[in-house]
Order: structure tokens, then C-alpha cells, then sequence
């Protein structure tokens, strides 16, 4: 069977880790509100969040995307994969009530290392000048099934430091932007 020891694992959890900001709308709120998209134009994303327990500051995570007429009914999803996710990443389930939204991504773990995946769950608000994702990372329990009993011990450890944790990308729009999209 794979080995798996907390280094490994913490590699693949540190590929999904990132997220920041905080709206002013609640999650409740947003559902209720007739549904919008983002504003085409340029936005700035960065993000907060921990990792085995240290936080780390909304300017570890940076970027700046364009967001076209076309894009924008995607955005608050393709946010949830360009930003966080690898390219082997599949969406589970996704939803939209009104200016909220949620969903799942499952992204397979490398099968020389570990077999299963790790899921990460969303959940977020539209604003015509933004969005917020708050996002946690799972972990299947096929992968924890295939463990040695000491690296069953080490991955209870690092669950144990990772409970809890949120993890936040908020994007602003800052103004008009090029011939760019993300």
C-alpha cells in the first residue's frame, strides 16, 4: 500500500489552501436577494486563512483578474477552482440561491502517495462589486483507511491542528480592466 506521512499530506493540502475577506451580506441575506452577477471589470482577490494553525496574512495570496460580460455569471465558481484547486479538480455539486452560493470540489490525491482525495466544500456570496468564499478542506475516508497505523496517527494529528479552519478568498472589483479574463 501508498505510504502517507504528514509531510506528504500536508503537500496536498497546502495545493488547495488559500482564501480571504468577509462581506457585509450575510449568507441568509444573499439568498433571498434576487440574483446578480458580478460586474465585468477588473477585480483584486486575496486571501486568509491557516495553515496547521498558523495564520497566514491576506497578502500571502494575491491576484488581479479580469472579469468579462461573458465570464462574469462563472466567476463565483471558477473563483473556487482557478484559485485554490489543481488541475485534476472536479466539481461534486454546486448551487445558487440567489446571491449565495455552495458546492464541493474532489481533488484525487497522487495514487503513488495516497489513494482517495481530498474535498474541499464552499460556500459563498455575490455582490455586483464582489465575492466571498469561505471554503474547509475534508479528507476521505478511503485515504485514511489505507494507512499504516503510524501514519494513521500522524494524518489524526494533522486533522486535529486543521479542524475548524476556514479558509477565505474575497475578490473586489477595482475598476475597468484590458483584454484579459479569467
Amino acid at each position: 500500500m501508498a505510504k502517507v506521512t504528514i509531510m506528504a499530506m500536508s503537500a496536498a493540502t497546502a495545493v488547495l489552501l488559500s482564501g480571504c475577506g468577509g462581506g457585509s451580506v450575510s449568507k441568509e441575506e444573499a439568498a433571498k436577494q434576487p440574483s446578480i452577477n458580478v460586474k465585468p471589470g477588473q477585480y483584486s482577490i486575496d486571501s486568509e486563512g491557516a495553515f496547521l494553525g498558523v495564520k497566514s496574512s491576506p497578502t500571502d495570496r494575491k491576484g488581479d483578474y479580469c472579469v468579462t460580460t461573458s465570464s462574469a455569471p462563472a466567476f463565483p465558481t471558477t473563483l473556487t477552482r482557478n484559485w485554490m484547486l489543481h488541475d485534476q479538480c472536479y466539481s461534486v455539486k454546486s448551487t445558487r440561491t440567489g446571491n449565495a452560493f455552495s458546492g464541493e470540489w474532489r481533488c484525487p490525491l497522487d495514487p503513488s502517495r495516497a489513494i482517495g482525495y481530498i474535498a474541499q466544500t464552499y460556500e459563498g456570496v455575490v455582490t455586483a462589486e464582489g465575492v466571498d468564499i469561505n471554503t474547509v478542506i475534508n479528507y476521505d475516508q478511503a485515504m485514511v483507511a489505507a494507512q499504516s497505523p503510524e501514519e494513521k496517527k500522524q494524518f489524526e494529528e494533522m486533522k486535529k491542528l486543521m479542524k475548524n479552519i476556514t479558509i477565505r478568498v474575497h475578490a473586489t472589483r477595482t475598476g475597468d480592466c484590458a483584454n484579459q479574463g479569467l
